[in-house]
C-alpha cells in the first residue's frame, strides 16, 4: 500500500497528543526531517517497482517468443552481438521486387492483335471457350495438338523468346545481391538478404523481338474472330 508524508505525521501527531509517554516534544522536528526523509524513500521504491515487474513481463514474453519464432530470435542476436545488428520491431517484408514502379495502362491492341493471330492459326479461343469435360482424354490430346502447332507457329513468326536463365532447370543456382527481382522471381522459405542459393525450377521466358503485323485502318481489332455465316 503507498505511503505518504501526511499518513506518517498524521500518526506521529496523534502519538504526540497522547503524552510525553512516547517521546519529548523536543524531538519533533528532528523527526519530523526523518520521516520526510523515509517517506522520499519509501515513494522512489514504490516508483521503481512497477518498472521492475513490467520488466519481468516483457523478459518472459521475450523468451516465450525466442522459442517458437525463429526469426525473432535471429534478431534478437543480432541486438545482443551474435549476428546481424537488426531491430526487433515489426520488418517490412525484404523480399526482393520492385517497390512503389508506377502502373500504367497497357495498350490493348498489339495483346488483340496477338490473340486474333492464335485464334486464326490455331483455334486458341475456340479451344479454351470449349467445355472439354464433354470430351474424352483422347478427343482433347487430338484437339490440343492442333492448338499447340498453331500457336507454336504464330510465336516463332511474330516473337523471338529466349530463356531468362540459361542453366537448365534443376541446377543449383545463386541468386547475388541485386538480381533482377522482375526476371527472377525467388519462391519457397524466403529469409534475409542475397546471395540466395537454390535450385532452378523454371527458366522462364524474355521476348527480345516482337514482328506483329500492322493494323489496316478501319480495322477492329476487339474482333478476335468473326462470326462465319455459310450460305
Amino acid at each position: 500500500m503507498p505511503v505518504s508524508v501526511q499518513s506518517i505525521w498524521q500518526r506521529l501527531a496523534l502519538m504526540s497528543a497522547q503524552g510525553q509517554r512516547y517521546f519529548n516534544q523536543s524531538l519533533l522536528p528532528w523527526l519530523k526531517r526523518v520521516v520526510l526523509e523515509l517517506a522520499r524513500w519509501l515513494q522512489r521504491a514504490q516508483a521503481q517497482a512497477q518498472p521492475m515487474f513490467k520488466r519481468l513481463q516483457l523478459v518472459w514474453r521475450l523468451g516465450v517468443r525466442i522459442l517458437v519464432d525463429p526469426e525473432f530470435a535471429h534478431r534478437v542476436s543480432g541486438l545482443l552481438g551474435q549476428g546481424p545488428r537488426t531491430s526487433i520491431g515489426p520488418q517490412p517484408d525484404q523480399s526482393p521486387r520492385m517497390v512503389g514502379a508506377p502502373l500504367q495502362e497497357t495498350p490493348p491492341d498489339s495483346a488483340l492483335v496477338l490473340l486474333g493471330l492464335l485464334q486464326k492459326e490455331g483455334r486458341f479461343v475456340d479451344f479454351i471457350q470449349e467445355d472439354i469435360r464433354l470430351y474424352s482424354d483422347e478427343e482433347v490430346g487430338r484437339g490440343a495438338r492442333v492448338v499447340h502447332q498453331g500457336c507454336r507457329r504464330v510465336i516463332a513468326e511474330y516473337l523471338t523468346l529466349v530463356p531468362v536463365c540459361d542453366e537448365p532447370e534443376g541446377s543449383r543456382i545463386t541468386l547475388e545481391p541485386g538480381f533482377d527481382a522482375s526476371a527472377i522471381r525467388p519462391t519457397g522459405h524466403l529469409v534475409g538478404d542475397p546471395p540466395f542459393i537454390g535450385t532452378l525450377a523454371h527458366r522462364g521466358w524474355r521476348v527480345i523481338e516482337t514482328r506483329l503485323p500492322q493494323i489496316a485502318s478501319g480495322h477492329d481489332p476487339h474482333i478476335i474472330a468473326a462470326a462465319e455465316v455459310e450460305l
